[in-house]
C-alpha cells in the first residue's frame, strides 16, 4: 500500500454576514456559526480543492481522509458535514464569497453550490489539535472518474441557526508558511502487482522436453579410447 499527502491547492471559506467579501488570501480556513441573540455575526462555510493527479491512474483506492490542524476551536464538539462542490474548476480563490464563486458569477445558491450525494458526515472536536475527517474514499474515486482530478469540497454545519449555539473552528489555510500544517487529504492507494519478471521460459524440444544447449564436445584425454599398439621387439635367439 502507498500514501499520497496532498495539501490544499486553492481554499477559502464564505462569510454569510459580508457576503460579497473574499477570504482567499488569509492564512486559514474556518467553519463558524456565531449570534449575539438573534443578530446573526457570521456563518463562515468552508471550501477546499484537492488536486488528485499525483496519484497514478491505475491505483485502486483503499481509503481517505481530510486532516485538519485545528488552532482555535470555541464551544465544540458540532456536527457538521463534507459535501462535494459541484464547480470544482470554476470557483477562485481569489474571487469566491458567500454570494459568488468567481465574482461576479454568482453561485446557484448562496452559500455555495454543492450536492447531497456521497456527503461525508463527522463530529468537529471539542479541543485544538490535528483532526481526521474519515471516509472520503467515495468522493476521491468520483473526483478520480468524474471531475478531472479534481476533489472540491464544502465543509458546513448541519445546523447554523441563532438557537443553535455558537461554534467556530479555524485551521491553516494553503497561504500558511508551514506546508506541514496545512489542511490536507491523505490517500492509501494500492497499485497492481507488475509482471513477473524473475522466471524465464525455456524453450522446449518437440518431444517436451527442455531443450538443452549443446556443449562443445570435450577435447579427447591422452590414452583414451584404442590403445597404441607397442613396437615389436626383435626375437633372440638363445644358443644351443
Amino acid at each position: 500500500m502507498t500514501q499520497a499527502t496532498i495539501v490544499a491547492d486553492i481554499d477559502s471559506f464564505m462569510d454569510a454576514v459580508v457576503s460579497v467579501d473574499n477570504f482567499g488570501s488569509l492564512e486559514r480556513v474556518e467553519t463558524t456559526s456565531l449570534f449575539a441573540g438573534e443578530t446573526k455575526l457570521a456563518i463562515d462555510r468552508a471550501i477546499g480543492n484537492f488536486l488528485l493527479s499525483a496519484i497514478p491512474p491505475t491505483a485502486t483506492i483503499d481509503s481517505a481522509k481530510l486532516v485538519q490542524d485545528i488552532y482555535l476551536v470555541q464551544a465544540g464538539s458540532r456536527a457538521a458535514t463534507v459535501y462535494r462542490c459541484t464547480r470544482p474548476d470554476q470557483w477562485t480563490e481569489l474571487g469566491v464569497t458567500w454570494q459568488d464563486y468567481d465574482a461576479p458569477a454568482d453561485w446557484t445558491d448562496a452559500g455555495g453550490d454543492f450536492t447531497e450525494t456521497d456527503k461525508v458526515t463527522f463530529t468537529f472536536p471539542a479541543s485544538t489539535g490535528e483532526f481526521s475527517i474519515t471516509g472520503l474514499k467515495t468522493l476521491v474515486d468520483d473526483a478520480r472518474a468524474n471531475r478531472n482530478d479534481i476533489l472540491a469540497v464544502i465543509i458546513k454545519f448541519d445546523l447554523e441557526g441563532e438557537n443553535d449555539g455558537n461554534d467556530r473552528y479555524i485551521w491553516r489555510s494553503s497561504e500558511y508558511a508551514t506546508e506541514a500544517e496545512r489542511w490536507r487529504l491523505i490517500v492509501d492507494y494500492t497499485l497492481p502487482l507488475p509482471p513477473d519478471a524473475g522466471r524465464r521460459s525455456v524453450p522446449r524440444s518437440s518431444f517436451g522436453e527442455r531443450a538443452r544447449s549443446s556443449r562443445p564436445a570435450a577435447p579427447a584425454r591422452a590414452g583414451a579410447g584404442a590403445r597404441t599398439a607397442r613396437p615389436s621387439r626383435p626375437a633372440i635367439r638363445r644358443p644351443r
